[in-house]
């Protein structure tokens, strides 16, 4: 703790009475830790658009200024091409070992073999599977006949979205909605499941990684020797991982758009009648042509991605000596090591009244042809930034 204030104090960085500290104890989903990366930082950035912080033990660099933002995520990348290590890769290969995780060229061979697998033709592909998830989903409530369907939002499209990754991701068909206790969902119901014990092995991780190392703890038990061949190891790593992207996440932004149209009818009938209006134009069945033309349901989903982003914060780690020259005359070039920790607080850039007016309103006129071009680029980032962005 001394050392990480002292790390800051010397740099200059102590402002506003000292170091804020992460609470990263919090449940990811609870609004307490959010509130802190939006009010607190929103003060922290002010004044050069960088400040210190601390993650426990971990000395941290915050930045949220939109021409920092580019220097460490695109211009100079080459500076900041990794992400920490929570887990170490021969610790746990499952988590070490996923695109997320990897490091330097381990990482750019990996996302030059993912890439092609979202072009436009596999996307197309990709579409007609999806579209009949959707299908099925539609269908699962107008069997019901009921005036009033009452459901738990995140439920009902963990299911959905679990159907879509078996079918285009594992090539297998799934009803989670009319077979709710099918196998494929609840083993990912138990891989996405951080109870007590995974989250205290994960925080271990993090406070004590020389420890749990000696004492070889895994995040993910492993059934049998695991293999020294990599290909398999590396293919399962990367499965995991677009699982654990495509159950959670997909499904919470599914749960915020839906309560955001919900309580904005205005916007919600508006939606209603592009979706009508394309229906009718593709004959009944929706195609990806007509999806793509959809421009209100695109300027409704970034929206709902600005207001509640995937990722609360996303971090950097320098990987060659780099100097942040000063922004104002009160400042000094701020000199950074290998090792050291940035961290990018998007709920806090997203929410920031100096990007958006009027932030905690949802309108999706922001992103209307008229009005996204006074976007700043860097000040959008529900996916991450440059080329370690987040494949889409």
């Amino acid at each position: 703790m001394v050392r990480a204030y002292d790390y800051c104090r010397r740099r200059g960085l102590n402002k506003k009475g000292g170091i804020a500290a992460v609470p990263l104890g919090r449940r990811a989903r609870g609004r307490p830790r959010e509130r802190w990366l939006y009010n607190e930082d929103l003060e922290l950035g002010k004044d050069g658009g960088y400040s210190g912080a601390y993650q426990f033990f971990s000395p941290t660099i915050v930045i949220k200024d939109p021409e920092l933002l580019k220097q460490v995520t695109v211009k100079d990348f080459d500076h900041f091409t990794d992400h920490r290590s929570i887990i170490p890769e021969d610790a746990d290969p499952l988590m070490g070992k996923n695109l997320f995780a990897l490091k330097g060229q381990k990482w750019r061979d990996m996302r030059a073999i993912l890439s092609p697998s979202f072009t436009s033709s596999k996307m197309r592909v990709m579409f007609a599977l999806m579209a009949e998830c959707a299908e099925n989903f539609v269908q699962h409530f107008l069997k019901k006949d009921e005036e009033v369907v009452t459901v738990e939002f995140k439920d009902i499209f963990t299911r959905y979205t679990n159907d879509v990754i078996a079918t285009t991701a594992f090539g297998i068909k799934v009803d989670s909605l009319g077979q709710p206790n099918n196998e494929f969902y609840l083993m990912g119901k138990e891989a996405t499941n951080f109870g007590f014990w995974k989250t205290l092995k994960f925080l271990g991780f993090a406070l004590l990684p020389k420890l749990y190392e000696l004492l070889k703890v895994s995040l993910f038990g492993s059934k049998g020797k695991i293999p020294t061949e990599l290909t398999d190891l590396d293919i399962t790593a990367q499965a995991l991982i677009f699982f654990f992207a495509g159950f959670e996440t997909v499904s919470t932004n599914m749960s915020f758009a839906a309560y955001e149209l919900a309580a904005n009818p205005d916007i919600q009938d508006k939606l209603r009648k592009e979706i009508n209006a394309t229906l009718e134009e593709c004959g009944g069945q929706l195609t990806y042509e007509g999806l793509l033309k959809m421009k209100y349901l695109d300027m409704v989903i970034s929206e709902a991605l600005r207001k509640w982003p995937n990722a609360v914060a996303i971090d950097r780690v320098c990987t060659k000596p780099y100097t942040i020259n000063p922004v104002t005359p009160e400042e000094k070039p701020l000199y950074l090591e290998k090792g050291s920790l940035l961290l990018l607080p998007i709920f806090a850039i997203h929410r920031d009244p100096e990007n958006y007016p009027n932030p905690d309103r949802f309108d999706p006129e922001r992103f209307s042809d008229e009005n996204k071009g006074n976007i700043n680029p860097y000040t959008y980032c529900p996916f991450g930034l440059g080329p370690r962005n987040f494949l889409t």
